[in-house]
């Protein structure tokens, strides 16, 4: 639910004017766990993070890229500790891995093509419905 209305305020306007510190990013980090460890979805308070910053699209684009790689290889060698990496796990990914490239591919081009305060409405949108659907999930 906080999720949903900070990316609306986000949509409608508000934006931070400065850089955001230490005590920002930390809280930032530990909702982005609470989120990721009670329903597996830990991406929106750092997407809404650098979205909200004064930053250049293109930069929070690049920073989100780089801390979705980092929290997803730490969780592949966490589970690959723990023996949850099967043969068909690899298989499955081996399998869904050109379609993951193709959806890369057409994002990136987009992504140059779009004005960069369309391509944060596109992204506050997606997080409006994704929010949505948690909450109904948690309902139903």
């Amino acid at each position: 639910m906080v999720v949903l209305v900070a990316t609306i305020l986000i949509w409608r306007g508000f934006a931070l004017r400065r850089a955001p510190g230490p005590a920002a990013t930390t809280l930032t980090g530990l909702a982005c766990g609470l989120l990721n460890g009670s329903t597996g979805i830990g991406g929106p308070p750092a997407i809404l993070f650098y979205f909200s910053s004064p930053t250049a699209v293109t930069i929070s684009r690049a920073s989100i890229i780089a801390f979705f790689l980092g929290t997803d290889s730490f969780a592949t060698a966490i589970a690959a500790s723990q023996g949850l990496i099967t043969t068909g796990v690899l298989v499955r990914t081996a399998m869904l891995l050109p379609f993951v490239l193709i959806g890369i591919g057409l994002g990136n081009r987009r992504f140059i093509r779009t004005d960069p305060e369309s391509f944060r409405q596109f992204v506050l949108l997606l997080l409006v419905l994704l929010s949505i659907s948690v909450l109904l999930r948690a309902v139903f």
